[in-house]
């Protein structure tokens, strides 16, 4: 009797060992698959996010790129104005009339060009000696020039090298920058017509 029930359950056993071992094993291969699904989805979200951070980083320097190209759009527009006003000027001032412009502020900063310079400047006009002398201080542009405006604070999300500036600070300090240069070059040429002079 023992021998006969112990036959019988020695089947019955292996198939419950066998069972147990396939139960573990397709549990082994459930666990390897979460892994290997999970580490994919960390992998795709990684580079989704490298992707997008790119894309916006691309965004923000066009965006800046095409500010620029607008305010440099903006100032070659103004400059044809600037050119003609200040001709006119010239025009009547040598004719003895006063240009409106030159009412509005008490300072009359109207900046003469070297062709200007030329026309008004004759053989028999008188230069001081120390003109040729003080050249490096006259073609240095002002010292009491407005400093640029703090740029606007930003959020943290944003790259540090956008500044939203605004479009009158960009036109105020290029407009800044030509009238330094203009200045800067009627100085050498007054220089120059000087050392000419006196070499004749």
């Amino acid at each position: 009797m023992c021998v006969n029930l112990l036959g019988d359950m020695y089947p019955r056993a292996l198939s419950m060992v066998a069972k147990y071992r396939r139960d573990f094993e397709l549990e082994v291969a459930n666990k390897e698959l979460d892994n290997a699904l999970q580490m994919a989805t960390c992998d795709a979200e990684e580079n989704l996010r490298i992707a997008e951070e790119r894309i916006r980083i691309r965004l923000q320097e066009n965006i800046c790129t095409l500010q620029i190209e607008r305010a440099l759009a903006n100032r070659r527009k103004r400059i044809p104005h600037i050119s003609k006003s200040k001709t006119k000027a010239s025009f009547d001032a040598g004719h003895g009339r006063r240009h409106k412009d030159f009412t509005k502020s008490p300072n009359y900063g109207f900046t003469p060009t070297g062709e200007q310079v030329g026309s008004v400047l004759t053989p028999a006009t008188p230069l001081a000696a120390m003109e040729l002398e003080d050249c490096n201080e006259t073609c240095l542009p002002s010292q009491d020039l407005e400093p640029r405006r703090k740029p606007v604070a930003l959020p943290p999300s944003l790259p540090r090298l956008i500044y939203e500036l605004d479009e009158e600070d960009i036109q105020t300090d290029l407009q800044v920058i030509m009238n330094a240069v203009k200045e800067h070059k009627v100085a050498l040429a007054m220089a120059q017509m000087n050392a000419e002079k006196r070499e004749s």
